[in-house]
Formats: C-alpha cells, structure tokens, sequence
C-alpha cells in the first residue's frame, strides 16, 4: 500500500479517522490540525479563495484510506481548480508515485479515488502509449472534449450502478446536452475479463447498454484466455468485441408482458437452452426495462458487432474506434469515419507487458507459499520433539 502523503503527519487512530466520504465544502475539520501537518502546500492564486484548508480536508480523508483495506474513497465538494491544487502538492512533496498508482477518477464536485484493478490497469497503459505516440482520441470535436473517467461508476436509469475497467466520456459545452446524462454517462465503457468467464464478460456488456437504455454507445469486451492447466501461464487466446444497442429493435411495450423486467436474457436459437447445454457466449442479449416514475416498459436488444482475435491469428492492424462511438451527435458526413484507432501492436505489448507482470507476481506468491509450509514443517518437527521428551500425556482428549 501506498505510503503517507504527508511523511510528518501523525497517524489518525479509528475513532480520530474521518468517516469514509466527506463534503470538503464543509466548515467542520474532522481532527484538530497540528501546525506544520502541511507545511509545503501550494499558495493560492493571486483573486482566488484560499484552498489550503481544502486540500487539508481532501488529503485527511486519503491518508486513513491508504492505510486501510478498503478499495474506494469519495470527496465531495471537490472542483477542478482544487485538483489541481491536490496533484501539485502531492508531487511537490514526493508522492507523485502514490498518486500515479491509483485510479484518480474526477466528476463535477466529486472526487474518486480507488486501488486499480488488472483491468483498469491494462487500459490505462494502452492509453498511455497512445497519448505518447499522439494516437489517442481528438482532443476537441466541435463543442464537445472527451474525458478519460477510468473506472467512475455507470448509474442505471434502472436503479443501482456499475463500475467498468474504463471509459470515456463527452462532455459538451452547453449545446446538445439533453440531460445531466449525457455528461456524466460514458459513451464508450471498456471491460477486459482477466480471472472473468467468458459468459460473465458479454453480459456485463450488455447491462452497460440495456441499463442505460442506450446511453452508452459502445462496450468494448477484451477477453483474455490462458490455456488451462500451464505453470508459468500461457496466453490462448486475446478477443476484442465491440458491443452497441440494436436501435431498430427498440420499442414502447405497451401490452402486458411476462418477461422479467430489468434483467438481460441471451438469445438463443429455438432448442437451444443455456441450463441444459454447455453453450458459447451469446452474441445477443435482449432486456424489458422500466425506469422508476414512468408506467411504460422499453425492449432493448444488444449486439455484437464486431469480433477479432488479436494475439494467434491477427487479421488486423488496428481497431478503430468511429465518431458514433464517441460522440452522441457527430456530424453526418463523419458518422461511420473512425475517431481514432488501436494498434494491435501497441495492444498486444500492454497485454503481455502485464502477463510478465502476473508471471512475477505467481512466483512471488509461489515462493512465499513455499516459505509458509517450510516454516510450518520447522515447527512440525520441533514440536514432535518436544513431545516426545516429554513423555505420554498427563490429559486424555476429550
């Protein structure tokens, strides 16, 4: 775990520990502040209010986080200019480190900070390597920015959320906006299945779009396999998917209907039956949705679109990515033209990148599990001695 982001601070103990989501807006410090805690936090500019105390409370908040086991931690109250303020004085005090090894994600006034996961991590290197080549998505197009949001959680207009390995989302400049969900609803989401099934991995596509009711443009689904069975692990096979809504199957259901609702169903040939037939992934889901406040019931259909494998037999040099992935209301002319592009290449040396990665963590673990069961025969082996010098047992067992 990542180490103190103040070195001199004391440690907060569990009843002095603010709770797991404050409001930094807030006029109430959760602990009483020693003079020099924070003694290289940036000035403000020159106009502008004061952030000092701010930082205090966003930085009393993460230190109990890293020190503890729990995987995410909320901010409220947090503005741009105040990360801003947040990154410069953790780089400036030497954690740069801690903070580039979490998931840092930014929503308006809220902060999202949690430990990555494999998935997470895999995009984020691929995007890295794209920004560095100058690959990566168009900074503008027209009034709209696209925001790397990591793994920040997809509300369902159903009720409940999700969080995905990744995504990206527009952001428009006023015009266009229909509703806040369209700013704060990815419009491209990624999953990567590392430990997942193959099963699991398509239908989490699936409740990405038919729980959006299609605010989410497009799942990209990358499945890694191992073959079974192999120390150290060897790649079998690396399928990316793309996923998007089948707009000319959506509907109004008026009639009533037994279908359960807010649940998505795989689609199956007539006979095929997934509880009595190992079957493969489905390529198509279907969901009956309700929203809360509104009696009508919407049908949903989810594809796949389109399938390559990328690590036996690529076919491809790159993916692309089109304007209608990315953005809600591209012009017509570019509607089907790409925004950007993947290279395989640049994709296959992530991935394996991180199987090295997982291959030194395995020997690590293995290594440590040796050393367990080395220490545990010691101890074996002394204690029977000792029994032995010490004759038959005075106790019976009970």
């Amino acid at each position: 775990m990542p180490g103190h982001l103040f070195p001199d601070s004391p440690v907060l103990t569990n009843s002095a520990r603010p709770a797991s989501r404050i409001d930094s807006t807030s006029s109430a410090i959760p602990t009483p502040i020693p003079v020099g805690l924070f003694p290289s936090l940036p000035e403000s500019q020159a106009g502008s209010p004061p952030k000092t105390s701010l930082v205090r409370h966003v930085l009393l908040q993460l230190q109990p986080f890293l020190e503890s086991g729990e995987r995410e931690c909320e901010v409220d109250g947090v503005t741009p200019a105040l990360l801003a303020e947040l990154k410069a004085h953790m780089i400036q005090n030497g954690q740069a480190g801690v903070w580039e090894s979490l998931r840092v994600d930014f929503r308006p006034d809220k902060l999202i900070v949690r430990l990555p996961t494999l998935g997470h991590e895999i995009m984020s290197d691929l995007f890295h390597v794209m920004a560095r080549s100058g690959t990566g998505y168009p900074e503008s197009y027209g009034s709209s920015t696209i925001i790397e949001d990591g793994s920040a959680d997809i509300h369902y207009r159903s009720g409940g959320y999700k969080t995905p390995d990744f995504s990206l989302y527009e952001v428009k400049d006023g015009k266009g906006v229909v509703n806040d969900d369209d700013n704060t609803t990815p419009t491209v989401a990624f999953e990567v299945a590392y430990t997942q099934t193959s099963r699991n991995l398509v239908e989490e596509a699936a409740r990405h779009i038919c729980f959006t009711m299609g605010r989410v443009l497009l799942v990209v689904a990358i499945d890694i396999i191992h073959e079974r069975n192999t120390h150290p692990r060897k790649l079998h096979s690396v399928t990316w998917s793309h996923w998007e809504e089948d707009v000319r199957a959506y509907g109004v259901v008026t009639k009533q209907d037994e279908e359960e609702v807010n649940r998505v169903h795989a689609e199956r040939r007539h006979g095929e039956n997934d509880t009595l037939h190992v079957l493969p992934p489905a390529t198509a889901f279907s969901a009956l949705m309700s929203v809360p406040g509104d009696d009508k019931k919407y049908h949903i259909r989810v594809t796949e679109t389109a399938k390559w494998e990328l690590f036996s037999d690529p076919k491809i040099s790159r993916i692309d990515i089109l304007h209608r992935h990315l953005y809600r209301d591209p012009d017509d002319a570019d509607w089907d033209t790409p925004a950007f592009s993947f290279s395989v290449s640049d994709i296959m040396a992530v991935i394996f990148k991180h199987e090295a990665l997982q291959e030194q963590s395995d020997r690590k673990s293995k290594r440590g599990l040796a050393a367990d069961l080395e220490t545990l025969s010691v101890l074996e082996a002394r204690r029977a001695k000792r029994q032995n010098r010490a004759g038959p047992s005075s106790q019976q067992a009970v």
